[in-house]
């Protein structure tokens, strides 16, 4: 039975049941990787059962805000490696995450149209199908003139432009970044053009539902921001494909979904979501700003979950409709000590965030300057189990992905929101790129930052690190690598061989693992065959490296592994960050 087909023999069910041993203890590390399989690294998470038994959940939003401020099952950061890495350290494509940006050229078109399958809802009579009176989510469910279902909503009238573009703009960045997120749109509607159906319902605020009635529109637009040409701006948000089935936690796993067997605290994806959550400013990252959705397998195979992010008007500057106050992005909505010892103070002394400079105009919002952005205490309005878990390689793995955010395609997404004013949105562009810079500038220390790692066919290993490919600071650059012979089925090392070089040169592999003079335990290095007319087995073959002449990375290494096909051509199929 094949490793990939089966949960059983997968490395994801290792995965689950190590993650059901992490409360009683933590396994030391091991000295290697360990076994490689032919297909590793895996690029697509195995998630080969049916899923047509989950159920729909409600996740309220006041048990979601409470669960989180007083503690997640799993709130105390332990340093786990993230649970659901392949074995070249990165993420597997999965219902949760698709590598996009920072594994492949991207282009400033493909981010403006970010996860955009049309232009938009149809032009011509829109039916209102529900409709919602509730402050700052107040709008529309709407049918489009095509069938076409969406979600409109308005920006408010002191703020024009304002909660529509973070809403654009952090989609646009989101999907870029790898996550599953809706189809938005800046639209013009006009209130002639909307028509109540006859069972439309409305829930208005502090209210009963009850049957909406046409003249409910204008009571819902009142605080809407016209654009003088009698329309009025708004954020159109398409359905998402699939049935709802209720949002996902950032702790554990979801019990009636078959595939979901990496707590959710361990999925790498999700601890570095605090990362970019930080540079956008998005502070309403809980359970009630995602969905979960039933879709068709690829296969073919009955239904899986498909997880998403949504709901980005309080993101960059915006506070929906009206500017995001100065302590946002600082504290907790509960930071016990700072709150109780302003209280019996008479709210001294004074925070820092309520004085500091500030970028702000009605159409972004407040955002702090830049010199005020510290991504290692940036704070979400309430924190859950996965940042909380956040690790030094996940902070290097976010990094390497922002580094690949040029001025370009930043400003694709920004231009995609349509934001009238020349000054706030070069002031946007500013700030978003400034805060990439102050994330890449910290993080890319986190960790060895291999960029890239090859082995030619005539042994030459090339290194390429993050710095010198992003252009941020790097210290001195010579490498350190001790080669070893490896055992692919144990993961049992043979040391062989050091050598040492400058950055950028090849560093040649020893002449004994280049041919058949070394073997480890097993003989499973060998190129030739054991015996006569038996296909030649793998040669497989280890390098630790190190930095030794670089004080910002004191103690950092990696171990990379390379397998030969009897062609003599080297594949990375193992690569792991870590602490000496």
């Amino acid at each position: 039975m094949s490793r990939v087909t089966s949960p059983w023999r997968s490395r994801w069910f290792v995965v689950a049941v190590a993650a059901a041993a992490l409360p009683l203890a933590l396994a030391a590390r091991p000295v290697a990787i360990g076994p490689i399989f032919p297909d590793d690294p895996l690029t697509r998470e195995p998630e080969t059962r049916d899923a047509s038994g989950v159920a729909a959940r409600e996740i309220p939003d006041l048990y979601d805000r409470v669960r989180h401020m007083m503690g997640d099952r799993s709130d105390e950061p332990l340093d786990q490696r993230a649970l659901n890495v392949n074995t070249i350290d990165e993420v597997p494509d999965s219902s949760w995450f698709t590598n996009r940006i920072g594994t492949r050229p991207f282009t400033a078109d493909e981010v403006r149209r970010g996860p955009n399958r049309s232009d938009g809802p149809a032009p011509g009579l829109w039916v209102i199908v529900s409709g919602k009176d509730e402050g700052a989510t107040a709008g529309f469910e709407i049918v489009d003139a095509a069938g076409g279902r969406w979600l409109l909503k308005f920006d408010g009238r002191e703020h024009p432009g304002m909660a529509s573009s973070a809403e654009v703009i952090s989609t646009k960045l989101l999907w870029a970044l790898g996550y599953n997120v809706p189809e938005n749109h800046v639209v013009a509607v006009r209130p002639e053009l909307l028509h109540v159906a006859p069972k439309a319902m409305l829930q208005p605020f502090g209210a009963r539902t009850r049957y909406m009635r046409q003249p409910d529109i204008a009571e819902i637009m009142r605080d809407a921001s016209p654009n003088g040409d009698g329309t009025y701006r708004a954020v159109a948000s398409r359905q998402l494909p699939g049935r709802p089935v209720g949002g996902f936690h950032f702790a554990g796993t979801r019990p009636d979904d078959p595939n979901d067997i990496v707590p959710h605290e361990h999925r790498r994806e999700l601890r570095a979501l605090r990362v970019f959550s930080a540079w956008i400013n998005h502070t309403e990252i809980r359970a009630s700003n995602t969905l979960d959705t039933l879709v068709p397998a690829d296969s073919g195979d009955g239904l899986r979950v498909r997880h998403h992010l949504l709901d980005f008007g309080s993101t960059l500057g915006s506070w929906t409709f009206k500017s995001r106050p100065r302590w946002s992005g600082f504290e907790t909505v509960w930071e016990g000590d700072g709150m109780l010892g302003r209280l019996f103070l008479l709210g001294l002394p004074v925070p820092r965030y309520a004085v500091m400079p500030v970028t702000e105009s009605p159409e972004i919002g407040r955002l702090p300057d830049v010199n005020e952005f510290h991504p290692d205490t940036w704070r979400p309005r309430v924190t859950n189990a996965a940042f909380a878990r956040l690790r030094d390689d996940d902070r290097f793995w976010a990094a390497r992905r922002l580094a690949a955010f040029d001025d370009t395609l930043i400003e694709a997404a920004v231009d995609a929101a349509r934001i009238e004013s020349p000054a706030a949105r070069a002031a946007l562009l500013r700030l978003l790129a400034a805060r990439r810079d102050r994330i890449v500038d910290d993080y890319v220390t986190k960790a060895l930052p291999l960029a890239t790692l090859s082995l030619s066919t005539d042994g030459k290993l090339r290194i390429d690190d993050l710095p010198a490919v992003t252009g941020a600071p790097s210290g001195p650059g010579t490498w350190r690598v001790e080669w070893f012979a490896y055992d692919p089925t144990s993961g049992a090392m043979t040391p062989v061989a050091k050598t040492e070089g400058a950055a950028g040169d090849a560093l040649t592999m020893p002449r004994a693992l280049r041919g058949d003079t070394v073997s480890p335990p097993g003989g499973a290095l060998g190129g030739a065959a054991s015996a006569a007319g038996a296909p030649a087995t793998r040669r497989c073959v280890a390098a630790t490296l190190e930095r030794p002449d670089d004080p910002a990375r004191a103690g950092q290494s990696a171990l990379a592994v390379f397998c030969s096909s009897g062609e003599g051509e080297w594949r990375l199929v193992g690569l792991e960050r870590r602490r000496l």
